[in-house]
């Protein structure tokens, strides 16, 4: 985690999309390597680094709700693209010859599953409707992804709104906010500073912090 604050204060005061192109450029493909084995389940320990970029890109408390910085910055939990790349590894095995070795080994999975054995199939079969896992086709693998990432970002969304309505300490945030999606002042041409003011003023900035001695 103090390598993420290292290189977010490397690439300095730079504007929204271009400080999230980083992160989607180098740091979201670390995060997802060997995600089409399990990236099938949501580990906070992956989701704290994409809220610590989001931290660092205001300026903000390690202690802000991630509820709000997350809102502002209008993400989606990175559970979305790793989900996603286990599943395009799945349309990739279905559709393998059966003599390649992943296409074996995917099959000795399938037929655990069917005895009861919980395995990797067993969270991709919980993962779609019925029908598509017994079929094991999903006919254009363009629309299906389309669809079935929407379905899963709706529902990231909709738990979004559900933890934000279980903040007392964001209900004023939540009378202003109702929308997982990046604020449209994030892209003016202005100073972060103004910008994290603006957007959290209830929060204290870092630099603002001071550290209070026991007594």
């Amino acid at each position: 985690m103090k390598s993420i604050t290292v290189a977010s204060c490397k690439i300095g005061n730079l504007p929204y999309n271009c400080h999230f192109k980083v992160f989607e450029s180098m740091i979201l493909p670390i995060l997802c390597y060997g995600s089409e084995v399990w990236g099938h389940q949501y580990y906070d320990v992956i989701e704290k680094v994409q809220r610590k970029w989001c931290i660092n890109f205001f300026g903000v408390s390690n202690y802000t709700p991630k509820e709000a910085i997350l809102g502002k910055c209008g993400r989606l939990p990175v559970f979305v693209h790793t989900l996603k790349r286990c599943i395009n590894y799945w349309l990739k095995l279905i559709e393998m010859p059966n003599n390649r070795l992943p296409k074996q080994a995917y099959i000795m999975l399938y037929n655990l599953d069917a005895f009861g054995r919980n395995n990797w199939a067993t969270s991709i079969k919980n993962t779609f409707f019925g029908f598509v896992w017994i079929v094991q086709e999903v006919g254009d693998k363009g629309t299906f992804i389309l669809e079935f990432i929407k379905r899963v970002s709706d529902t990231c969304k909709q738990e979004w709104r559900n933890n934000l309505s279980q903040r007392p300490k964001l209900r004023t945030y939540t009378a202003f906010k109702g929308i997982l999606e990046p604020e449209k002042y994030l892209f003016l041409n202005c100073r972060k500073s103004l910008i994290t003011t603006f957007a959290l003023p209830w929060q204290y900035r870092r630099e603002d912090i001071t550290i209070l001695p026991h007594t």
